[in-house]
């Protein structure tokens, strides 16, 4: 898992991939997402509560790009991100480009999970943290 001195970069150049991607400015979100891969080759957690918490480490709500990240979380109905280890450039790619989409495009969270599903079947997503979110999961699974 990313150290408290890699959350803050990690939440920061995830955001920047977000706002690249939105502003379609594609040869630098290749480069951004190939980034991601490196620092998150351990994986990543990333839940949104009374601030984002990254790996365990809760990251200050001005530290560059919490912001831009928690309001595409919220807008996408995500409360829980887990990223697995395996995701490659292309893989962290997919993802942007699920998270910089348009508010409202997805609907509730089981839309969320649906678009990565194919993709990406190894990122688990939920709305809700804790014992009510693994149940969540399971029945999405089964």
């Amino acid at each position: 898992m990313v150290d408290t001195a890699e959350a803050t970069p990690l939440t920061a150049l995830f955001a920047t991939a977000i706002f690249q991607h939105r502003s379609a400015a594609e040869v630098t979100t290749t480069h951004t997402s190939a980034l991601l891969a490196e620092m998150g080759r351990g994986g990543v957690r990333i839940e949104r509560g009374t601030s984002l918490i990254v790996n365990g480490v809760p990251v200050p709500g001005d530290a560059p790009g919490a912001e831009l990240l928690d309001r595409a979380l919220a807008d996408h109905h995500t409360v829980r991100l887990d990223v697995p280890r395996s995701l490659d450039a292309d893989d962290w790619r997919a993802l942007v480009d699920v998270y910089s989409a348009a508010p409202g495009l997805y609907e509730s969270i089981d839309d969320v999970r649906d678009a990565l599903r194919v993709s990406l079947p190894g990122v688990v997503v939920a709305d809700r943290i804790g014992a009510a979110a693994e149940a969540d999961l399971r029945g999405a699974l089964f």
